[in-house]
């Protein structure tokens, strides 16, 4: 089974670790690949959910950022930097990654285009919803 992790499929599972986690210290240099603070694990405990449109969808599956336009509505209570899943319109488990945005930020922009966000929080936003880097799809 192919996992998904950095944003980039990951073939090679010895850079993987019993617990599901990629391993820094032996992931190799690839063009592309970014070491995170904290790797992201697909067992890793979720504080939300944000369920994402069939756009959004498409967007993640071609290793694109998951921006606020393309999220219908959020479910917890997170803060910026925690684990969120991300689920299908029909609650389908598509994957998790790490908020940009805390649940009462999201609650704001979702929906958004990116343009919107200032507007909206009154002050400068970030552009994705959860980066490509910080997603792990499923």
């Amino acid at each position: 089974m192919q996992q998904v992790a950095l944003g980039k499929a990951v073939k090679n599972s010895s850079w993987i670790s019993d617990d599901n986690k990629i391993d820094p210290d032996i992931l190799p240099e690839l063009p592309g690949y970014h070491v995170l603070v904290r790797p992201i694990s697909i067992k890793e405990k979720t504080k939300g959910k944000l369920k994402i449109d069939r756009g959004a969808i498409k967007a993640l599956i071609n290793h694109k950022s998951l921006l606020p336009a393309g999220v219908i509505e959020s479910f917890g209570n997170f803060e910026r930097g925690d684990a969120v899943e991300i689920i299908s319109n029909n609650d389908d488990k598509i994957g998790q990654g790490l908020s940009g945005y805390s649940s009462f930020d999201v609650q704001q922009i979702k929906g958004c285009k990116t343009n919107e966000i200032e507007k909206k929080l009154g002050h400068p936003g970030r552009v994705a919803m959860i980066h490509i880097d910080d997603l792990v799809l499923i």
